[in-house]
């Protein structure tokens, strides 16, 4: 089974730079007259984006294409709020999850204005929400800034030519938008997750205990709340909440536990699959093996609480993937669904929780005795991601680290699911074929943090506590 089908993933997904700028198309939205600072910059932005070879069409054409006074689905629109004369590009769109809109802002970055991140957070969504724009660039005269929704805060040289910025960090995130899930694109299970069921107790609990330990370290502080922003006027305010789905607000990070399950041994290629569900093939070093392909289930946080001070009858939910099929369950004695959404990194944490399967699966046949595999058939394993990231010195003995090189796409995309499915197995190839064994992994995701595997969220938070004096400052940049 391709790995599209097991993580839910429809369609063609571009992942590479080239296949990113083959799939764009670009226009520029009109303006009134521009003079200094911003009529140079987006003279350098047209440049450089045609310089890379990204189709951009005049607004006009764009129109005409798409028809009904809308563009196409999939153009992306660069527009300068500040200098709109009559509609919005909003109103040029069919909706903002099949269009981009960029927002250009001849202004300070929040890097400049502020030192709290949280106060650079609330300062880009505030002027996501004022402009209903998903990508804010702050031009100033040495450096032009890249924000999205998923807290990143890039800024980049606007000294001469600025392609290499487009290249390197404007084009990943046109290419691969932020996009809300949406509940629709899940089997929806209401009041079918109870907080009191046995089986998950110890799961439970560590979620809830480990928060404050994890408020200690300051990595989970970053919590924005929609009734906090300004809205233009009432109709920006209907595209605002429907588009982040009517969630009440958006927090930065995300605590999993993922449910412990008995794991089916490997199978040596040429052995006979039983049973009738979906089968991986793998290489871990000269061995070809074969893995059957099980449902997983986690415990994860609910998008938008308060990650350290939680309460399991509303801010947990249990989410799971069966045959590429995304399963969200709510709280048995949940009041009201409307706010319990699932995280934007529903795809990274599942993609997360399949490969840890597939490689117990692995160690169940090629070394049974594995700490790795043990846990997560006795106890379960954890999952934490933060906005933050840990230098050399400070990753803890025997885990591997993966994903610094890659591509900076912005969590809730295809290509960061993809991607930290590919990069997980990839890591413990390398990891078993040198040790024998996995401990647990540190995934980077540059511009946006940190995913970090291991047996506890209690254990994580002890050890990242302990540690935290020597942690750099946790932004995305």
């Amino acid at each position: 089974m391709d790995i599209q089908t097991l993580l839910g993933i429809r369609g063609k997904v571009p992942l590479t730079r080239p296949e990113l700028i083959e799939s764009l198309t670009v226009s520029f939205f009109p303006a009134k007259p521009l003079t200094g600072r911003l009529e140079s910059f987006l003279r350098k932005l047209r440049s450089g984006l045609q310089k890379h070879g990204v189709k951009i069409l005049e607004f006009q054409d764009a129109l005409a294409q798409g028809g009904n006074r809308k563009v196409n689905k999939g153009v992306v629109i660069i527009a300068t709020p500040d200098f709109i004369e009559g509609d919005p590009p909003t109103h040029f769109v069919s909706s903002l999850s099949a269009n981009i809109i960029v927002g250009i802002y001849d202004k300070p970055s929040p890097l400049a204005q502020h030192i709290s991140q949280q106060a650079r957070i609330d300062v880009v969504i505030g002027q996501m929400i004022w402009d209903i724009v998903q990508l804010v660039v702050y031009v100033e005269d040495e450096v032009w800034t890249v924000c999205n929704m998923n807290g990143a805060i890039v800024p980049c040289s606007n000294a001469g030519d600025i392609s290499e910025g487009i290249l390197e960090t404007l084009i990943p995130k046109l290419g691969a938008p932020v996009i809300p899930p949406r509940t629709a694109d899940f089997e929806i299970r209401p009041q079918a997750f109870d907080p009191a069921d046995e089986s998950m107790a110890n799961s439970l609990s560590d979620l809830v205990d480990s928060g404050p330990i994890w408020e200690r370290t300051g990595l989970f502080v970053y919590q924005t709340s929609l009734a906090k922003l300004k809205f233009r006027n009432a109709f920006m305010r209907r595209l605002g909440i429907a588009f982040v789905d009517h969630r009440s607000g958006m927090s930065f990070g995300f605590l999993v536990r993922q449910l412990p399950q008995i794991v089916k041994p490997a199978l040596i290629m040429g052995e006979d699959a039983t049973g009738d569900g979906e089968h991986l093939c793998l290489k871990i070093g000269s061995q070809h093996l074969i893995v059957e392909v099980p449902d997983v289930w986690v415990l994860c946080t609910r998008s938008g609480c308060g990650k350290t001070q939680l309460d399991p009858r509303r801010d947990i939910v249990r989410l799971g993937l069966s045959k590429g099929q995304f399963i969200l369950e709510t709280p048995k004695e949940l009041e009201s669904e409307s706010d319990c959404k699932p995280s934007y990194d529903t795809g990274v944490i599942l993609a997360h929780a399949l490969a840890n399967v597939i490689i117990a699966s692995v160690l169940a046949r090629l070394n049974p005795a594995s700490e790795f595999l043990k846990t997560l058939q006795t106890s379960g394993l954890a999952q934490a991601h933060w906005h933050g990231y840990l230098s050399p010195e400070e990753i803890p003995s025997g885990y591997t680290v993966f994903g610094q090189d890659n591509i900076p796409y912005a969590c809730s995309t295809p290509q960061s699911t993809i991607l930290a499915f590919r990069g997980k197995l990839a890591a413990f190839e390398s990891e078993f074929c040198g040790t024998g064994d996995y401990r647990g992994d540190i995934h980077v995701e540059p511009h946006h943090g940190t995913n970090m595997t291991g047996n506890s969220l209690t254990e994580m938070a002890r050890w990242l506590l302990a540690v935290r004096q020597a942690l750099p400052p946790a932004v995305s940049t």
